[in-house]
């Protein structure tokens, strides 16, 4: 067992130090949104996912999926840029394996010509897509007693295609890109938990004309606690850059669940964005949202709606 627990934390340790020379960052679609329950919990969410949700917070939650779940959301962000995403999990003897697309589509302006002559322009949109391959697994029952309780690892394959459309001219401008996801969650007792995951490790961006970029690669710690007695769900998430000089950031979620067929969500976190006089820095951002299970194969599946995610001044996603 304490040779495991080496193994994991010098492979993290290796990951962490071979990502953290990487200077130029891509913007990851995947970070606008993760599902209604991961946003109504301000996307504090690292150490919670336990359905098709975790392929995009934590592959590793994957290992405690024990029923076939799909999970989809659709919304715009600033009432400009149309967001889909859509997974779905399902369990084997060998591990749970899954499958996501997230998609983003935004106007991005008009191609001219002829500036004296505005009637040629032609609407010209950006297309951001990811998709992503899962797998996750429960690795308690191959291991003897553990004192940390029950662990599980996952690994997320990923490939981005982004580019412009709506006018032939534009059509070659496109990129795609490769990456990794590595994660592990760590559970003492059925009200606690604890996972780690590191976000786009080794991916970079490759665009037509031969500009490469690198996918900017984000650590994140976090942590979530029942409290059976009052209906809540507690959680924290610690984000960190990985390349590059993106601020730290924090985020917090609660979840009550007052009846089996209602949960009532909330949070508030810091969110990585430009500031006014051209640095990085981090934005303050309130979330709220309701879910609504429903029955399926005698496990609840969560239904939910993410009611806003707001920052001081405008609303990103309703």
């Amino acid at each position: 067992m304490k040779n495991l627990i080496k193994s994991i934390t010098a492979g993290v340790i290796l990951i962490v130090l071979a990502t953290a020379s990487f200077a130029v960052e891509s913007v990851d679609v995947g970070s606008l949104g993760i599902g209604a329950r991961s946003l109504g919990l301000s996307k504090a969410f690292t150490a919670v996912a336990d359905d098709s949700g975790s392929i995009l917070s934590n592959p590793a939650g994957l290992g405690y999926t024990t029923k076939w779940s799909v999970s989809t959301m659709q919304t715009k962000i600033l009432d400009r840029a149309n967001y889909q995403m859509v997974a779905g999990a399902y369990p084997t003897q060998f591990g749970t394996f899954g499958m996501a697309y997230l998609g983003v589509s935004t106007p991005a302006g008009y191609y001219n010509q002829d500036a004296d002559n505005l009637t040629t322009d032609h609407p010209i949109s950006y297309n951001d897509s990811l998709y992503v391959l899962s797998y996750g697994r429960d690795i308690s029952s191959s291991m003897d007693e553990s004192p940390l309780g029950k662990i599980a690892i996952g690994v997320n394959m990923k490939y981005y295609s982004k580019g412009f459309s709506g006018y032939s001219a534009v059509e070659g401008i496109s990129a795609n890109s490769f990456a990794t996801d590595w994660g592990i969650m760590v559970a003492p007792d059925e009200n606690t938990s604890y996972g780690v995951n590191l976000q786009n490790v080794g991916g970079s961006v490759n665009w037509a004309n031969g500009t490469n970029e690198e996918l900017n690669s984000v650590g994140k710690i976090g942590g979530a606690w029942k409290l059976p007695s009052r209906n809540l769900l507690l959680t924290s998430d610690v984000n960190f850059a990985l390349n590059g000089s993106n601020p730290m950031t924090i985020k917090l979620g609660t979840e009550w669940t007052p009846t089996t067929y209602l949960a009532v969500r909330g949070g508030i976190g810091q969110d990585v964005a430009a500031q006014e006089d051209g640095t990085i820095g981090s934005d303050l951002s309130l979330s709220a949202g309701l879910g609504v299970p429903a029955v399926r194969h005698g496990r609840p599946p969560r239904i939910g709606r993410t009611i806003f995610v707001m920052r001081p001044g405008r609303a990103v996603a309703r």
